[in-house]
């Protein structure tokens, strides 16, 4: 029975007799420079009663990104019925100016009550200068720089966009500049030095030879001009805007009967073949190709031999 009334006694005054857990917190030093190493201490001291749930961690410590964790050190004692636990953090700042190390918490557990008391671990605020001493080399840089800063986003994109574009821009002219057709300026102002009566037969041949390679309507389109476009080099009028029957008007006193039925048949063809939608098979596209090759060059030949023809004026 005095055994275990002396149990007893010896339970309620372990409750009544123990101290409250007690926390101390030491940030050192309180200023610093950009870049600077700064130790965070948390001296915690409690019955042995109590035993150590928690502490805070690495990623308790990301609230801030201005301040990036370097390591923490744990070290305990135990002295007459006392336990002592020191906590030592590390961190390197780079941010400017007021710097918040974000509030903390330990866990403790009562083993005789079996409850827990959580120790909050206020908040430090630290300072921080934007530059160094002019004797100070020692610099670092932070492994986290950029990442989670608050950067001007909006400034920072635009820049980004406006460089591509810029860059996108010189790479589409690159492109081009090399696509360009070689000798492009010799090619535009070299001068044609056949004759009127050369270039026509030359195109219409080449016009010939393309002939199963287009719509007919086309090819008598291009036809027509290649025989207009000679009549205004020998004639000196704008005979390509001349409709048929004003290019007619204007050789009947000019050419010989030949001549002239030569020339009225193949504009008359052209036109069926434009105009009226007509299909003419190739027998009839050579003729009237020879036709016309046969008139330019009797027309041709009336400058040279007056009898042939009469010149203009």
């Amino acid at each position: 029975m005095m055994k275990a009334v002396a149990l007893c006694l010896l339970c309620w005054s372990s409750v009544f007799f123990a101290t409250e857990p007690t926390i101390q917190v030491v940030v050192s030093p309180n200023q610093l420079n950009i870049g600077d190493l700064c130790d965070y201490s948390v001296h915690l001291y409690f019955d042995e009663s109590y035993s150590l749930v928690s502490i805070p961690q690495k990623r308790d410590f990301k609230a801030n990104a201005d301040i990036e964790f370097n390591e923490h050190r744990v070290r305990k004692e135990s002295e007459n019925g006392r336990r002592y636990v020191h906590l030592e953090y590390s961190f390197y700042v780079f941010g400017v100016g007021d710097q918040v190390i974000p509030t903390q918490q330990v866990a403790l557990k009562d083993q005789v009550s079996g409850d827990f008391d959580y120790l909050e671990l206020p908040a430090q605020t630290i300072h921080v200068a934007s530059v160094r001493q002019n004797d100070s080399f020692d610099v670092r840089l932070s492994s986290l720089f950029y990442i989670e800063k608050d950067l001007n986003w909006g400034g920072v994109l635009g820049i980004f966009f406006g460089v591509l574009l810029l860059v996108s821009a010189v790479v589409y002219s690159v492109y081009r500049w090399r696509q360009r057709p070689e000798n492009v300026s010799e090619k535009t102002f070299v001068k044609d030095s056949r004759t009127p009566i050369r270039r026509a037969l030359d195109e219409l041949k080449d016009l010939f030879d393309s002939y199963e390679k287009m719509p007919v309507k086309d090819f008598y389109v291009l036809f027509s001009e290649i025989v207009k476009r000679y009549l205004s080099s020998v004639y000196s009028e704008n005979v390509v805007e001349m409709t048929s029957y004003e290019i007619k008007q204007l050789v009947t006193n000019r050419l010989n009967e030949q001549d002239y039925r030569r020339l009225k048949h193949v504009l008359d063809f052209s036109d069926a073949i434009k105009f009226a939608q007509q299909v003419p098979s190739l027998k009839d596209s050579q003729d009237v190709y020879n036709k016309a090759v046969v008139c330019l060059e009797k027309i041709d030949h009336s400058f040279d031999d007056p009898s042939q023809g009469v010149r203009k004026g």
